[in-house]
């Protein structure tokens, strides 16, 4: 059985990953929004919107990861015997469906997807899947990976057409934080591959910033 100061270790590590993915995923939002108020590009549109939600998400699981510590430091018997609290629920679950949704703009803006009912359809579905799961860690990124691979497939061939510098970094972003989230999947083999994983989406999110920078220097 995991001690608990090993848990308050975790959603420590956990806390501090997820501050700064938030952190550079409200740094590509701010951009991106920048680029689309100069261009009027829909692109710049969507991934503003894409990383707004995401940050939200991971500010959401930030949450999550402070009131998990909280009930640790002054109430570990509850966390042993109860699991978590509503307001945990919550949090976790808010995050789930900001995240996810967050990658439903993505699949709306590489597959040119410009009807609102799709994409609140889309959003809808994604809510009632983190609503109706039994297991919220799984549907936390499985929905993601699924999205990813998806949004994967457009942004190679597009790199595959382009051979730019841009069309690279997005492709390589993409190839990380699909990695990061199957890495997520293997923490029952080895809690490292859950840091291994956080590593890799904090590296994927700078490299879309480093992107958004290429783009408005232009």
């Amino acid at each position: 059985m995991v001690s608990v100061e090993a848990l308050h270790t975790f959603y420590t590590i956990d806390l501090a990953f997820g501050l700064v993915s938030a952190l550079v995923a409200f740094f590509i939002a701010g951009y991106a929004l920048r680029g689309y108020l100069l261009t009027r590009d829909r692109t710049g549109l969507f991934f503003s919107s894409t990383f707004f939600l995401i940050a939200l998400g991971l500010l959401s699981r930030v949450l999550f990861d402070y009131l998990v510590k909280f009930e640790l430091t002054y109430n570990p018997r509850f966390v042993a015997l109860q699991g978590m609290t509503s307001l945990q629920a919550l949090a976790l679950t808010l995050s789930i469906f900001l995240v996810t949704s967050g990658y439903v703009f993505l699949i709306a803006l590489f597959f040119k997807i410009r009807s609102r009912r799709i994409v609140a359809l889309l959003i809808i579905l994604i809510a009632l899947l983190t609503l109706s799961t039994s297991n919220a860690y799984l549907t936390a990124h499985v929905i993601p990976a699924v999205l990813l691979f998806f949004v994967l497939l457009h942004t190679s061939e597009n790199f595959l057409k382009k051979r730019t510098t841009n069309a690279f970094l997005v492709f390589a972003s993409f190839v990380i934080l699909l990695a990061s989230e199957l890495l997520f999947l293997l923490i029952l083999k080895s809690i490292s591959f859950y840091f291994i994983g956080s590593t890799l989406r904090v590296l994927a999110y700078l490299l879309l910033l480093a992107n958004m920078l290429l783009v408005l220097k232009r």
